[in-house]
């Protein structure tokens, strides 16, 4: 079993870890800063394995994913999604008594991210796992 994070944050995985000299290591220093925090966040429950790339699908039609009402408006909206996948050996440490992925919303909720990079939706420099500004969410699968 495996847990999917879809967000309309950019976690672009750049790989660029050193210290920035230019506008353009800026942003990919902050871009690879941002998927460190979502790696950091899962790794409070349990040891994240097998960690997909987070894929870009670009410019979707957000009707298909759960994202707050904030970003679903009744005009066809489309934003860039993000997505990667991971397992655990304790896949249950994400999951509370409602939810198999209940932790995992309450650890993200109001986690302050870098935005202004290449996400295409107006956030609000935090990540959202719940009410009508949601950004990010998780699926047990």
């Amino acid at each position: 079993m495996s847990i999917v994070c879809f967000t309309l944050c950019d976690i672009t995985r750049t790989g660029f870890t050193r210290k920035p000299r230019n506008i353009e290591e800026i942003q990919l220093r902050n871009q690879q800063r941002n998927f460190e925090t979502f790696l950091q966040l899962i790794g409070m429950r349990a040891q994240p394995i097998e960690i997909s790339m987070p894929l870009i699908q670009p410019s979707e039609f957000v009707e298909q994913y759960k994202f707050g009402g904030y970003f679903m408006g009744p005009v066809g909206f489309t934003y860039d999604v993000w997505s990667f996948s991971f397992e655990s050996e304790n896949i249950s440490a994400y999951g509370n008594e409602h939810n198999p992925v209940g932790t995992l919303i309450e650890d993200f909720d109001n986690v302050p991210i870098i935005t202004t990079l290449t996400e295409n939706a107006k956030l609000n420099q935090k990540i959202y796992t719940n009410g009508n500004y949601c950004n990010t969410y998780f699926i047990y699968c």
